[in-house]
C-alpha cells in the first residue's frame, strides 16, 4: 500500500522524507478536514524539513482552505521538530499535552473535543511510548490517529520517558475503545494504515505479554545486563534497532520489579496466598554467616521458601553481581535461625523476594539494583518493542 496520500474521507497522509529503522517509511503527517470545510487541522508536522513542510502546507491549503490548528501526538522530534516552523508558515497554534511544546495555544487535556477542522476530533490520552502521548478519535470516519502508540508495522518501543505499565493499560483501553466506538481503521504515526483495529490491538497486547515472558526466561538463563537480554530476546530483530530495544528492556525490568514489589509481603507472620504460597511465615530471606565463612566465601547464604512449600530453595552466596537460583533442597526444613532470631544481611543492599503467578519468582536487590528472575520460558513474536 502507498502510504503517501492514503487515509480516509477526512484524513490524508503526507509522508515525511525521514525513513529509518526507527521511523519505518518516515513520519506520517495527517491533514484533517471535513469535506467542504474552509479550515484544516494538521497532526504531527514532522521533522524540520522545509520541503516536507511546504508539501503539507500545499495539501492543507488546497481549495482556499487554511490551517487553524496544529496538534502533536507526542514530543519526539520526528513528530514535533517542524512544528514551530509550520506554525510560522500558517499562523496556527500548536497544541500538545506537554505544555512545553505548545505555541500560542491554551492547550487541551484528555477528553477535549477539537473542532478546528469542521469535524470533531476527541483527544484520548495514551501514555506509554512517552508520558505525553495522545491519540485522536475521528468519530465520523471510525478512525483513530495513534501517533507512535500503534505503528503500521512492527511494534512500539517504550522510550526512556515512557512506561510499560502505562502502555499496557493504554492498550487495554484502546482495545475497549475499538469495540465501544466501532473503530474501522487506525491511522499510525509511521507505516501504513491498519484496517483491523481490534485484531491489531489484540496482537499488541499478546506480543507485550510474550516479551515479558521472554525477558524472564533470559534472566533465568543467566542474562545479567539489558544488552545481554536484548541479544537473547531480540536476536531475530534488525541490530540497528537494538539500542532502542535496550530502552524497552529497561522499561520491562522496571515494570517487573514494580509488580513484584507490589506483591511483596507487608510483614512477618501474616498469611498470604500468591500462586499456592500460603504459609504463616515471613516471606523474607534468612541468613547465617558461619557455614558460609567456613566455605571461604566470607558472606552469608540466603534461602527462600518457593511456591512448592514446605521445600526451601537455595539462592546462593552473596558473591556475584546477580545471583542465580539453584535446585530446591532441604525439603520440609525451616530457615535456620542465627542468634535466636531471623537475621537479615546489612550493607551491600538488602536481599528481597516475592512470589506470584503459578511459579516461584524472586527479585534480588544488590546495591540498589533489582532484576527479576523466573523459571518460565516462552517463544515470542518478532517486533521492535
Amino acid at each position: 500500500m502507498t502510504i503517501d496520500g492514503s487515509g480516509t474521507e477526512r484524513a490524508r497522509c503526507v509522508l515525511a522524507p525521514n525513513p529509518s529503522p526507527m521511523t519505518l517509511d518516515g513520519t506520517n503527517t495527517w491533514v484533517i478536514a471535513e469535506p467542504g470545510s474552509s479550515s484544516v487541522l494538521v497532526v504531527d508536522p514532522g521533522p524540520d524539513d522545509e520541503g516536507h513542510l511546504r508539501r503539507v502546507l500545499d495539501a492543507a491549503s488546497a481549495g482556499d482552505r487554511r490551517v487553524t490548528q496544529i496538534v502533536l501526538t507526542h514530543r519526539h522530534p520526528d513528530h514535533s521538530a517542524g512544528a514551530a516552523r509550520f506554525a510560522a508558515l500558517t499562523g496556527a497554534p500548536v497544541g500538545a499535552l506537554d505544555p512545553a511544546f505548545r505555541l500560542g495555544s491554551e492547550g487541551f487535556g484528555p477528553g477535549t473535543v477539537l473542532s478546528a477542522a469542521g469535524c470533531e476530533l476527541r483527544v484520548v490520552a495514551t501514555p506509554g511510548h512517552t508520558e505525553d502521548s495522545l491519540s485522536l478519535l475521528l468519530t465520523a470516519d471510525g478512525a483513530l490517529l495513534t501517533g507512535d502508540t500503534v505503528l503500521g508495522r512492527g511494534t512500539t518501543v517504550i522510550a526512556d520517558d515512557g512506561s510499560l505499565g502505562d502502555y499496557l493499560r493504554t492498550l487495554d483501553e484502546l482495545r475497549a475503545l475499538a469495540d465501544d466506538a466501532g473503530l474501522r481503521v487506525l491511522l499510525p504515526g509511521h507505516g501504513p494504515l491498519l484496517a483491523d483495529p481490534a485484531g491489531v490491538l489484540d496482537y499488541y497486547i499478546a506480543h507485550r505479554r510474550e516479551r515479558l515472558d521472554q525477558v524472564r526466561a533470559a534472566l533465568a538463563a543467566g542474562a545479567r545486563t539489558p544488552a545481554e537480554i536484548v541479544a537473547t530476546v531480540y536476536a531475530d530483530v534488525d541490530r540497528a534497532v537494538w539500542p532502542a530495544a535496550e530502552q524497552s528492556v529497561r522499561a520491562q525490568l522496571t515494570y517487573l520489579n514494580a509488580r513484584l514489589a507490589a506483591r511483596r509481603s507487608p510483614g512477618r507472620g501474616r498469611r498470604h496466598d500468591h500462586g499456592g504460597f500460603a504459609r504463616a511465615w515471613p516471606r523474607r530471606l534468612a541468613s547465617w554467616p558461619s557455614r558460609a565463612c567456613r566455605r571461604g566465601h566470607g558472606r552469608p547464604i540466603y534461602w527462600l521458601m518457593p511456591a512448592s512449600a514446605p521445600g526451601l530453595r537455595k539462592i546462593g552466596c552473596w558473591q556475584y553481581p546477580y545471583l542465580r537460583l539453584t535446585t530446591p533442597n532441604h525439603a520440609g526444613q525451616r530457615p535456620r535461625r542465627h542468634g535466636g532470631r531471623f537475621t537479615r544481611r546489612r550493607g551491600h543492599g538488602a536481599a528481597k523476594a516475592s512470589l506470584f503467578g503459578d511459579a516461584a519468582h524472586s527479585v534480588l536487590s544488590l546495591r540498589d539494583h533489582e532484576l527479576p528472575v523466573s523459571g518460565r520460558a516462552c517463544a515470542g513474536a518478532p517486533g521492535r518493542g
